[in-house]
Parts: C-alpha cells; sequence; structure tokens
C-alpha cells in the first residue's frame, strides 16, 4: 500500500476547516503502514480475487480519492473552476483531494467548491443502498422538466430538499405561474401591435436584486422570489394591454419582460427555451375540438347560460385541459 502522510501538509484540512490534531481516533486504528490515522491511500496492494494492474509498488489499484484527480485532471484539466458533491463528501473525500493534486502541481485544485444538500424522502436520505430513489426518467413521466428545475431552483443549494409528490405540484404550479407570464405577456404584446424596444433602465431594481442574490452564495430562492415579484407587478399590465392598445404600456410590459426573460434564462427556467414536449401531437390533434367546445362554452355565457359554460369548462378540466379566460378570449392549455 502507498500513504499520503498528511503530516507534511501543513494546508491539510482547509476545506473542512479541521486541523491534524482533532482527527486523532478519527478513520480507525492507524495501520501498519499508516503513520498518522488520517493517513489515506493513494494505491492499495492487490487482493485475492480483485482487480489489479501492475505498478513499482507490486500489483495494485488507486485508492479511491486518487481515481477522482486522475480523472478530473486529464480530463478537465490542473484546476477546475467549480467542484461539486455532497455535504459528507468534504471530509474526507474533497479533503484527499485536495492535498494529492496539490502537492502534486503545486496549483490550486479548485477555484470554487459547492456541497449540496441532501435530496430525501420522508425525511432520510435518498440513496441507493436504501433503495429509496426514483429516477429522472421516472419523475419525467409525469412532471414537466421546467417544473422539476423550478422545484430544486426553490431550495438553496446546501439546504435539504424533502422530495415527494406534493413537492413536485409545488413546483409544477410555481412553474406554471412563471410560464402563464410568460406566455400571456407574448401574446398581448402581439396583439398591440409592434413589440416596443425594452428600457432595461426601468427593470433595474428587478435586476439588482436578482443579481445580488445570484452572487450571494447562488441563492436561487431568493432569485426566484424576484421573478415572482415582477410576474406580480407585470400580471396588471397584461391585463390593461389586453383591454385597450396603449403605448406606455406595452413599453413598459415589453421591459418587464425582457427583464424576465433574462433572469429566468439565468436559472435555466425561461418559457421561451426549447423545451422538450411529448403533448405536441396531442394539442394538434385536440385544438380543433376543443377550439369548438370553448366556442359552444362563449355562446353559453352569452345566453347567461352559466351551469352549461360551467359544466364544459369543468369536463375540460377533468380531461386535463386548463382554460384561462383573458380579455381577448379563452386560451386552454394542457395541465
Amino acid at each position: 500500500d502507498v500513504y499520503f502522510d498528511v503530516s507534511k501538509d501543513q494546508d491539510y484540512g482547509k476545506l473542512s476547516n479541521r486541523s491534524i490534531e482533532s482527527m486523532q481516533g478519527e478513520g480507525g486504528s492507524t495501520g501498519e503502514r499508516k503513520r498518522h490515522v488520517a493517513d489515506f491511500a493513494l494505491w492499495k496492494a492487490a487482493k485475492p480475487g480483485e482487480p489489479s494492474w501492475p505498478s513499482p509498488w507490486g500489483n495494485g489499484r488507486p485508492g479511491w480519492h486518487i481515481e477522482c484527480s486522475a480523472m478530473s485532471m486529464k480530463y478537465l484539466g490542473v484546476t477546475l473552476d467549480v467542484h461539486g458533491g455532497g455535504q459528507d463528501l468534504i471530509f474526507p473525500h474533497h479533503e484527499n483531494e485536495i492535498a494529492q493534486s496539490e502537492a502534486a502541481t503545486g496549483e490550486p485544485f479548485s477555484r470554487v467548491w459547492l456541497h449540496n444538500g441532501f435530496v430525501t424522502i420522508d425525511a432520510e436520505k435518498m440513496a441507493k443502498s436504501l433503495k429509496n430513489f426514483v429516477t429522472v426518467q421516472d419523475v419525467l413521466r409525469d412532471y414537466p422538466a421546467p417544473a422539476v428545475r423550478t422545484l430544486l431552483a426553490g431550495a438553496h443549494y446546501r439546504s435539504p430538499i424533502d422530495f415527494s409528490s406534493a413537492a413536485l405540484d409545488d413546483g409544477k404550479a410555481a412553474w406554471e405561474r412563471l410560464a402563464t407570464f410568460g406566455r400571456n405577456a407574448t401574446a398581448a404584446l402581439e396583439a398591440s401591435g409592434d413589440r416596443p424596444e425594452p428600457d432595461a433602465a426601468t427593470t433595474e431594481p428587478w435586476r439588482a436584486k436578482f443579481t445580488a442574490a445570484i452572487e450571494d452564495d447562488f441563492n436561487t430562492p431568493e432569485a426566484l422570489a424576484v421573478l415572482f415579484d415582477l410576474v406580480s407587478a407585470g400580471n396588471p399590465l397584461i391585463e390593461e394591454l389586453e383591454r385597450r392598445a396603449d403605448a406606455g404600456i406595452a413599453r413598459e410590459l415589453a421591459s418587464q419582460l425582457d427583464a424576465f426573460d433574462a433572469m429566468a434564462e439565468v436559472l435555466g427556467l425561461s418559457p421561451n427555451r426549447d423545451w422538450p414536449d411529448r403533448s405536441g401531437k396531442a394539442v394538434e390533434a385536440l385544438g380543433p375540438l376543443v377550439s369548438y367546445l370553448l366556442e359552444l362554452r362563449e355562446r353559453a355565457r352569452k345566453e347567461k347560460d352559466f351551469a352549461r359554460a360551467d359544466e364544459i369548462r369543468e369536463r375540460l378540466a377533468n380531461a386535463g385541459i386548463v382554460v384561462e379566460d383573458r380579455p381577448g378570449g379563452p386560451r386552454w392549455r394542457l395541465a
């Protein structure tokens, strides 16, 4: 076995803020070749039945930590811009990556470290070993990708996320609020005529708050709150513009939509992004039928047959079709 002697690294423990003295008693008893319990294996001697490779020290295999340094340096260079991982990897794994990499190169191993909180299910860590995990493919069968992203962005990366259907429903509702604003603002501006040139100065307060949140340890919940604040301010402008064409209102709304698009794109949540749409053919096929039903509903409303109009809307909702009444007429989408 070949070990890294941590006593020869004056910076050992700098990521986890631990001193070598405080590590006494951690990592098991001192092994035959260890000088300190925190010494870690760079190379492990072969054991019967294990895969092994030849080396100057005999047949063996790389240590757990050295694998990661070797792979990252091969594909990403000596110094990484960002290194991520779960909080449980700070010590000893990431601490050891730093020690062996910087000892070998004399250069910083990573400029920025991001350690995320755990994803839990019923307050228990999600893990393969516990068999309480779900795959991305499974989730995307029931929820659109941006709804999952909205859920994840709604918690700080260092905070835990309790994963559940209720949480995903909340993420979907939040995403639909963002997407509805983008969709309705775009439609209102198109219906009012040429889309005015946005004035970034009028939305500077939102942009500044958003930037401050992102620069504050990537505070995505606060950044999302800025987006929703902007949506709340913009929705009345949409309704006003749908009622009457007004150049001033259009310019203000165009400025807000421009800021919204720019900020949402930073989070990977722009409604204008080309999201995979598994419902495209369904929407195309349903279009004429839903339009006809909405015409019948509008006719019933004009005739003050509100029970019939409500029944049509309820039947559409039960079929997974959301109807939104706007000043310019009803719009629909799949739930």
